[in-house]
């Protein structure tokens, strides 16, 4: 038995209530390599806000990982779009346009709003005529 066939029950373990069966399901994904594909592919909104929230923690900002940041940030999940969010604007800023920045500003999180308020500050401070 291939010790990767073990990656959908131990992605389902991310979701426990207790807290360190669920940090030792992410160790073991982690350590499999399955982490980020848990992240990318998974539709349990608690398994994909706890999975972006290890990769956010361990600041993976590959470019698989930041594209499937921008994904989430379209997610009809308050959860999702926020750990999205602040795994963008604290991983890869550069990677949130003005037009993003807006529509960021309007999430729930007060973290989201201030992280995004930042940046769009910084944004339109770096403006020219020209621009």
């Amino acid at each position: 038995m291939k010790i990767t066939a073990a990656a959908p029950d131990l992605t389902l373990l991310v979701a426990s209530t207790d807290n360190e069966v669920s940090t030792h399901a992410l160790s073991a994904l982690d350590s499999m390599g399955k982490l980020l594909e848990v992240a990318s592919g998974n539709a349990d909104t608690t398994i994909l806000t706890v999975a972006l929230g290890a990769l956010k923690t361990k600041g993976v900002k590959s470019e698989e990982a930041l594209k499937v940041y921008e994904k989430h940030l379209d997610s009809p999940e308050d959860g999702v779009k926020t750990i999205a969010a602040l795994a963008l604007i604290d991983l890869a800023p550069a990677r949130l346009t003005t037009e993003r920045l807006i529509s960021v500003m309007n999430s729930p999180s007060e973290e989201v709003r201030a992280g995004a308020g930042r940046l769009l500050r910084k944004k339109l401070a770096g403006l020219t005529r020209e621009d």
